[in-house]
């Protein structure tokens, strides 16, 4: 499995940036402003805004790719979620759009490829998988040549040691 993107560059930037793309509303809408320079920039603005106001230490920590992490902390332990995981909808929904027209909305010019089509989600939380509990997520140690589970030994010590509050290193 592959290290998470997030890890790899700059993991706050990358959050900014996608969080970005949410609209003012809340509503389901994507942010009605394309990549480029404004874009990047208002990013940039964005995190070094948060950056100044943070915690020093949490903006310290926050600024650490994975290489940076594991030389800090000595190892970079995450949960993973399980292979094909979707998150459940809670109520029932209904899109304002279909994908296609939010596409063509958002990004006009742009045309998905031939025969490309999106599936269909679960509409209400009967027809929603069941949720995913902390339990089901495996504790997986990522390192600068990829990423492995841990041995079930293992995960049940760092468990017990987070549970007790005593320091993971």
């Amino acid at each position: 499995m592959p290290i998470p993107r997030l890890l790899e560059n700059g993991p706050l930037e990358t959050l900014v940036h996608e969080l970005f793309h949410v609209g003012e509303g809340f509503d389901g809408r994507m942010r009605p402003m394309r990549h480029g320079r404004l874009f990047d920039w208002s990013v940039r603005r964005l995190t070094r805004k948060w950056l100044d106001a943070a915690d020093p230490e949490l903006a310290d920590a926050a600024r650490c790719n994975l290489s940076e992490l594991r030389r800090r902390e000595g190892a970079v332990v995450a949960r993973r979620l399980p292979d094909g995981f979707r998150p459940s909808i809670p109520l029932a929904c209904r899109a304002p759009c279909s994908y296609e027209e939010g596409i063509a909305r958002h990004y006009p010019g742009f045309r998905l490829a031939e025969g490309y089509r999106v599936r269909e989600e679960p509409t209400t939380a009967a027809e929603a998988p069941p949720p995913i509990e902390v339990r089901d997520a495996a504790l997986r140690l990522y390192h600068d040549r990829g990423s492995e589970d841990l041995s079930p030994a293992a995960a049940r010590h760092l468990r017990r040691r987070a549970i007790s509050g005593a320091p993971l290193s």
